[in-house]
């Protein structure tokens, strides 16, 4: 259990800056693991990763919606708006990084060799920006900084997980359709090489296998596959499962105060001990994804290296920044600002927004052939600039007078950062 420190602390944001140095800490046990060879950092960044997906993310969605985001009815329309509003900016990101590569594609600006990857792998280029722009880690970063931010932990899960909806419901289905007709789309192109007999077809053949297996023997389309993986995914399966109970307890909400009472009422009339116990799993199983996401974010920063930064390069580091550190977030103040957001869901959807992308999207990018060195890039300065660009966004907040939230000056001296929601 992680007390918190800080009861008597005068400024409103220190809370805020010690979470995300705790966050920087854990990230660099992870580095050092690594680097000392403590872990085989291979296995154990796929074990973990599994286990976030398969397990302690989707506890969390079958948790907020379930049970967490069924508040009172004067609160679904905010809620509603909140998640509207993370709808529109990633459709509005795609559209950006639609018009972004079609913008690269007819300027060259990456040579002759860039222009035949682009005119043959085009929706894998905007699945790459799409991710870099829209992409938070509102779970595993944004739930302790909102947590911090309010002393409250309900609250870190609530904003946190109602913002990864559109992640998981939307944009996932999306990115891996866009990735299946790259892979797809690139496997004709080799195919077609390698019949013509070009000089280097023999060595190219092997990449093709790798890179389009379902070219060699299709059996489906690009959605069909795509559709297939989703269907599987149980992170999708727990937010339907969710968005049910969260259905049920707006139906019975006179008769369903308690949490634990709506979940009696959707699976029957099991006993009371054991809904509480299934609810303290479930809140168990949460509040593990942080520090398991970060510690493997460590020992894949440290696998990786600095490489992808030098590779990168300045210029395409400094406009990420500005795309993400700055334009998103206004983009996002105002959206909340058009759909009538109160204050505390306003502020919290602007700063959520500016959070960094974590590793999986850019492995997922990798495994289907394209380069990962951008968007390791951006998960890899996003970490390091995670502290400066929470007090930036609330400082700008501040100034512009937008999403005032009086803010809790210092949390209670129980305050108990890792706790139950109940």
């Amino acid at each position: 259990m992680l007390t918190w420190p800080f009861a008597g602390a005068s400024w409103p944001y220190l809370p805020v800056v010690v979470t995300t140095v705790q966050m920087l800490l854990t990230i660099s046990a992870g580095v050092a693991f690594g680097h000392f060879s403590l872990v085989p950092t291979p296995e154990l960044i796929d074990a973990l990763s599994r286990y976030l997906h398969n397990v302690a993310v989707p506890a969390q969605a079958l948790l907020v919606l379930g049970v967490t985001a069924a508040g009172s009815n004067a609160r679904e329309p905010q809620l509603l708006a909140y998640v509207g509003a993370w709808f529109a900016l990633r459709v509005l990101a795609l559209l950006a990084a639609a018009l972004l590569t079609l913008g690269l594609r007819a300027r060259g600006e990456r040579g002759r060799a860039h222009a035949r990857a682009t005119a043959r792998g085009g929706l894998g280029d905007v699945a790459a920006r799409w991710l870099a722009l829209a992409w938070a880690s509102t779970v595993a970063l944004g739930g302790p900084i909102v947590s911090a931010l309010t002393c409250s932990a309900s609250k870190g899960f609530l904003w946190g997980m109602l913002a990864a909806i559109t992640s998981y419901a939307f944009m996932l289905p999306s990115l891996l359709w866009l990735l299946e007709c790259h892979r797809e789309a690139s496997g004709v192109a080799q195919r077609d090489e390698l019949a013509s007999g070009a000089p280097g077809a023999a060595e190219a053949a092997a990449g093709w296998r790798r890179v389009a297996p379902s070219v060699a023997a299709p059996r489906s389309g690009s959605w069909r596959r795509a559709r297939r993986y989703v269907l599987r995914t149980p992170v999708l399966l727990c937010v339907a499962v969710g968005a049910s109970l969260a259905l049920a307890r707006v139906a019975l909400s006179d008769r369903l105060p308690a949490p634990a009472e709506q979940l009696r009422a959707v699976v029957g009339t099991l006993p009371r001990a054991l809904v509480d116990r299934a609810v303290a799993l479930l809140s168990g199983l949460s509040w593990s994804i942080t520090p398991v996401a970060l510690f493997s974010m460590g020992l894949w920063a440290q696998h990786v290296g600095l490489a992808p930064i030098r590779d990168a390069g300045p210029l395409e580091i400094g406009a990420h920044v500005l795309a993400k550190c700055a334009a998103i977030p206004l983009l996002m103040a105002a959206l909340a600002l058009a759909l009538g957001l109160d204050d505390e869901p306003g502020r919290m959807a602007v700063l959520l927004s500016a959070l960094p992308i974590t590793m999986a999207p850019s492995t997922l990018v990798a495994q289907y052939g394209l380069d990962e060195t951008f968007l390791a890039a951006n998960v890899l300065i996003g970490l390091l600039l995670l502290p400066v660009t929470v007090l930036a966004v609330l400082a700008a907040l501040d100034a512009a007078g937008l999403f005032l939230v009086p803010p809790v000056a210092a949390c209670p001296a129980d305050f108990v950062f890792y706790h139950s929601v109940q």
